[in-house]
This record gives structure tokens, sequence and C-alpha cells, in this order.
């Protein structure tokens, strides 16, 4: 036992740093452990919800990119959807919010795994010290802590990585060969395989990953012969095809093989082509958020890129790390929208940078005020070169930022004080203790935004619990919604293939917007609530001015959100207080707003209101509330006398009848069954055998086969 926990105390560097190992430790371990309270508190991002509503529907036996819209990798979404079978999340509310903070203590997990592995890859790539001071960078980044708690499959993602890159150095710098080697690049193939399927941006590091195995199997310094180096990129190319062709096989099984490549290959090439946002505005808050974790990344990223060419540090794989962090920073500039998430993947890397040149810069001080003709690790030219790069990339990249990196936690004073504290320790040649104190000193300004988000006044979790609580309230389990970005329909089923309808969301072509307005018009998408936020208005201005239409506010929306939560209009025809009870005329108010696509604009005649059909096909909304066995009586005409038309009546996608059309104004009758019929709205469809554009180009009146006075629909059971 005695000889593990010595190898175990060497392995992580604390018979080495015994002093930095136990702070670093212990910081670390806090600010992972302040994780869950601050878990339960921070602000609920609606991409949260979308994520959590693809794992639900899945769940449901949906197939996704086939039934529903999404263009991320699926693992994330196959790994959360078996959890739904142990909570009621449909009827229980309670369920519903615990299952939403137990996938964030997943994340916390995953999150625990990456910073793990973050500290062995630094282990692996430099030393001890430079582990424990990476990975409390890492801790004290706000936006590794903010989005690592959040439920997304980047988290996931990020520890596959992180796995991978240890793998895949580990096996370079091994000096054995054969099958021990090729099954280390072989299981770190895998390892990037699956981290590709929790998250597609793990795309952006395939040009660096991808250079700097082509550099290792070319260049002859290596510490293999060639055809073994090139058997083991095989090797890891064959790994990384495993999880992918398992994935293809799963939807080519299922008839959906091209919706996969459609949506999370080539759509995502498209969209980036139609849109675009510059990652320099989050890049300056990074920077405000993490001066020093900023410039002293980018110095030890230099520093590594320059040094990579070289014999021993090649032999080392550092070529990996520096080619893999510049092909993840260079595709912020590639990604259409980089927001604060798209970060998360490269910040470990940038963490690990940074602790070199810390690391370095403190070893050249106490190497300098130590004794003549003694030396540290690091020589003095390597020494004045940091501390000239950290100022003056301090000065520069500070004034870029702009004036919020020196208000924030009094960074001036602060480390004017740290310099001064540390003075002693310096002279004492005591590199722990130096590092020490300027960990502390980097943890002010993070530990102060973390302790605000615990503040007891920040409650605006609170507000987006309540509006999924009241939707859940409202609506049954099986009653479609329509979101723009809010997310709160997160356990009900989407009104529409295209569920998220945000404003910078151009992956939603104009035919594709017009085709949602029609399917809302036709009745073909019946969502209960809608909810109308900023996002679904900018979306399409159409489809906002049919909800307004045909909706209308939900007053007892709980947190003040009255234009946001709209519910349909109560116009049923099967109420007795309803004004449309028994007879929808499609001519007059209000039954003509339930006059969908394929209808010319209400005419009058000799006192009588109707329609003209237009086209092959016309559809009516009809709003049932019971569900029940009908008959519906269409009073039509025929405008078309050149040759005989019959029109077909299907009502939500199933024929009930034909009819052949005659002149002047008479009944037609059809026997609705009660297993059509939905409760809500439902679709009735008129196609008719022929239209006039077709049959007769010669044809001068309009292009109208029938007109439509009402539609009467009388109950044949009892409610």
């Amino acid at each position: 036992m005695k000889r593990l926990f010595l190898r175990f105390a060497e392995s992580i560097g604390a018979q080495t740093c015994l002093p930095l190992a136990m702070v670093a430790l212990a910081m670390t371990l806090f600010l992972f452990g302040l994780r869950l309270p601050l878990l339960r508190v921070a602000p609920i991002d609606p991409d949260e919800l979308a994520h959590l509503h693809c794992a639900w529907s899945v769940s449901k036996g949906m197939l996704i990119y086939q039934d529903f819209f999404e263009n991320h990798t699926p693992w994330f979404y196959f790994l959360v959807a078996p959890l739904f079978s142990f909570f009621s999340v449909e009827t229980n509310i309670s369920d519903a919010f615990s299952f939403f903070f137990g996938a964030r203590y997943l994340m916390w997990l995953a999150a625990g795994a990456s910073l793990v592995l973050t500290f062995r890859l630094g282990i692996l790539w430099s030393n001890a010290p430079v582990a424990w001071v990476g990975t409390v960078f890492l801790s004290l980044t706000t936006v590794f802590l903010g989005k690592t708690i959040e439920i997304r499959p980047d988290v996931p993602a990020l520890a596959f990585f992180l796995a991978c890159l240890i793998a895949v150095v580990s096996a370079i710098r091994s000096e054995a060969s054969g099958l021990r080697v090729r099954s280390r690049f072989a299981f770190s193939g895998v390892l990037l395989g699956v981290a590709l399927m929790f998250h597609p941006k793990i795309l952006l590091v395939g040009p660096g990953f991808a250079l700097a195995m082509l550099w290792y199997v070319c260049d002859p310094r290596g510490q293999r012969h060639f055809g073994d180096r090139l058997r083991d990129a095989i090797w890891q190319s064959i790994g990384f095809a495993v999880p992918l062709g398992l994935t293809m096989g799963y939807f080519a099984a299922r008839g959906a093989l091209q919706e996969f490549i459609w949506f999370n290959l080539l759509l995502n090439l498209t969209y980036g082509a139609t849109t675009s946002m510059s990652p320099l505005p989050l890049l300056k808050l990074l920077l405000q958020e993490s001066p020093f974790l900023v410039v002293f990344g980018l110095i030890g990223f230099a520093q590594g890129f320059f040094e990579m060419f070289g014999r021993v540090n090649f032999r080392r794989g550092d070529h990996v790390l520096v080619l893999s962090a510049l092909s993840l920073f260079v595709g912020l500039f590639l990604t259409p929208l980089p927001y604060h998430q798209y970060y998360v993947m490269f910040l470990p890397l940038l963490a690990l940078f940074a602790a070199t040149s810390l690391v370095q810069l403190v070893e050249f001080f106490v190497a300098a005020l130590g004794k003549r003709g003694e030396r540290g690790n690091g020589s003095a030219r390597v020494g004045i070169t940091l501390t000239l790069l950290t100022g003056a990339g301090l000065w520069l990249l500070i004034r870029w930022a702009g004036p919020p990196v020196l208000i924030e936690a009094s960074y001036i004073w602060l480390w004017v004080s740290a310099v001064v504290v540390s003075l002693p320790f310096l002279l004492a040649r005591k590199r722990d203790w130096v590092l020490v104190i300027y960990l502390a000193a980097l943890s002010v300004a993070p530990l102060t935004r973390m302790f605000r988000t615990l503040s007891p006044l920040n409650t605006k979790y609170k507000d987006t619990l309540q509006q999924i609580a009241f939707v859940m309230e409202n609506t049954k389990p099986t009653d479609p919604v329509m979101d723009g970005f809010t997310g709160w329909g997160v356990f009900r089923p989407h009104a529409h293939f295209y569920w998220l309808l945000q404003k910078d969301f151009p992956i939603v072509t104009r035919q594709q917007r017009v085709g949602l307005l029609d399917d809302l018009r036709s009745g073909r998408a019946t969502p209960k609530l809608v909810f109308l936020d900023r996002n679904l208005r900018q979306f399409s201005s159409n489809v906002a001015k049919f909800v307004e239409k045909n909706y209308e506010p939900f007053s007892r929306s709980p947190t003040g959100d009255h234009d946001i939560i709209w519910r349909r209009k109560d116009i049923w025809l099967d109420d007795r207080s309803s004004p449309l009870f028994g007879r929808l005329d499609v001519g007059r108010a209000p039954g003509s707003d339930l006059a969908g696509p394929g209808w010319s604009q209400p005419e009058s005649e000799g006192g009588m209101s109707f329609r003209r059909s237009r086209g092959r096909r016309s559809w009516l909304r009809v709003p049932i509330r019971v569900p029940g066995a009908f008959r519906a009586i269409v009073r039509a005409r025929l405008e078309w006398f050149t040759r005989p038309v019959r029109f077909e009546l299907s009502v939500n996608g199933t024929p009930v009848g034909r009819a052949r059309l005659a002149e002047g104004w008479r009944d037609y009758h059809f026997r609705v069954p009660a297993r059509l019929l939905r409760s809500g709205v439902n679709s009735f469809l008129f196609t008719y055998s022929r239209v006039p554009w077709q049959d007769d180009p010669q044809y001068q009146g309009r292009n109208a086969v029938m007109a439509m006075e009402y539609l009467k629909m009388e109950r044949q059971d009892q409610p």
C-alpha cells in the first residue's frame, strides 16, 4: 500500500512540488465543489433546453434528422434518451426539474473528467508544476466554468478529445513498437471519433490534427521506422472510423443515412457560407475576464510553436498539441456563430500553454535572484524574453480589450501586491510558493463573479422553471407547441420539423419558411401554445401575423410575459358557446380566418359570401374540442364547366370520400369517423381531379374549380 501511495504521489508531482501541489489541489477541488451550488442557480440557457428536448424526442421513438431537425451529431442524445424512462417528465413537474438538474450533474462529472485529463496531459507534455498551474488556470476560467455546468454535448466531447490527445502523445513518445503502440494509436482514433459523434465542431481540430499526424509519418526524426509510423497512422484512422461507421450504419439501417450526412456536414458547410459572426467581441470578453490566461497562453503557444521543430520536442509529440490548438483557434474565425461554448474546446490547451510560460518566468527570476553561477531550469535569455513579452502583451491586449480589465477586481493594485509579497520567496528561491501567491491573485476576479452568481438576488433560473411548469400545467403530454427560442416546451411535442425558429437561423430557407406558414394555415401544424418571442417574430413576420390573428395572449402567464405565451382562440365547431358552432363560413369572419392555402379572397353574390378554390388543393382548419363521429356537409358549386370534375375530402391526411361537382349550389355529404379527428385543429383537404390551367391552356377564366360557402359539422354520436 505504501509503495502504491508513493507511486501515486510521484505521478502527480507531490514529491517535487509539494506546496504547489497541495494548494493547487485544494483550489481545484474547491472550485470544482463550488460548481454544485452553481449548477442549481445558474441561469438556464435555451440551448440546454433545446438539447434536452432533442434527447426527449429520441426517447419517444422519433428518429433524429428524419423526424425533426438537428445539426449536432447524435451520441449525446442517444446517451441521455434512456434516462427518461426513470422520470415522468411529461406529467410530473418535480420529475421534470429533477431530470434537468440531474443532467447538469452529469455535465459536472464530465467537466471533472476534463480537469483530470488536463492535469494528466500537462504531466505528460511538460512537468508537474505546469500540470498543477494549468489545471488551476482552467478551473478559474469563467467561460469554462459557465459552459461546462450547462447541458451541452460540448462537455463530454471535450473529455474524449483530451483523452485522445493523451493517447496519441503517449504513443508518439513511446520507444516501443509493434501491436502495443499501434493499439494506442487505434485507441486515440476511437476517442477522436467518439468526440466527433458527440459534437460536430470536433471537425475544427481536424486540419491541425491531420497535419500533425502527417508530419509524424513523414519526418525521419521519429523514433520508429517509416513503415511503422505509417502503420501507426493507418491504425489510428481505422480506430477513428469505427464510431463513425457504427453511427452511419445505424442510420442507414433506418433509411436516414442521407439525412445524417446532410444535417451534420453538408448543411453546416452551407450554413457557414450564408452567415457569419466575428469572434472578436467574445475574445475581448475572454481577455477582460482572464487577461493573464490569454497573455501567458499566447506566449506559451508561440514558444511551443517554435520549439516543436526541434528534434527532442518533435519526438515528445509537441506538434500534436500546438497544431491542434492552432486549428481550433483558427476555427473560431471559420465557425459561422462562434458562441462561448466553442471556446471550451481549446481552453485546456491554452491553460497549459499559459502555465508553461508562467512557470518558466518564475523559474528564471528564482534563478536570477539566487547565488551567482546557479541557474534554474530557465535560461537568462528565455526569462528576459518572457518578461518583455508578458509586459508588452499585457499592455497591448488590455488597451485593445478596454477599461473593464483595469477595473475588474482592481487588477493593477492586486498584482502589485502579489509581486511585492512574492519577493521574499523569490529571494529564498521558493518557486512553488511564488506560484501559489500568483495563483491566489489570479483567483480573486473569477471567485468574485462566481459568488455573484450565488447571490440570493440572482433568481433568473426560477423564471424559466416557472414558465416550463406553466406550459406543463396548461397542456397535455400530447399537445404540440411552437417555439422561437425559449425552450419552455422542452417536454412537449414540437409542431413542425424545424422546431428551432431563431432570428439568425439561415439554415431554414425562404421556401421552408413559406412551408411552415402553409402548414399552419392548412392545419398540418397545430400548436396548442405558441411562444411568440423576439426570435419567432423576427424569424418570419408572416408567421407572427398568423399567430396574432388566430391565437390570443395567455393572460395567466406566471412571470408577466403575457405577450410571449399565446393559446388558440376558443372557436370550436362543436361548442354551443362558440360563434362557429356547427358551421364554418369560409367567406365571412370568424370562419374566414380558418381558410388555409388554396382559396381566393372572400366574395359576395346575391347576399351570399363564399370563396373560390385556387389551384389543385384547398385547405380548411377545423377546430374540434371533443372528437367523435361527424357528418361533414360542404356547400359548394361547380365553377369550371369544360370537363367533369370530382373533389376528394381528406381529414388529417386520410381520405373520407369523393363527390362529383354539379352546377349550382349543392350540399355534399361525407362521413368523418371519430378515429380521424383530434382534439384541437384538424386539417380538411379538398383535392380536385382537374384544374383549368392544366387541362385547358386556352381557358381564360379564373383558376377555380369550385366555390364554397360553408362547412357544417353535425355530430353523429354523443360526446
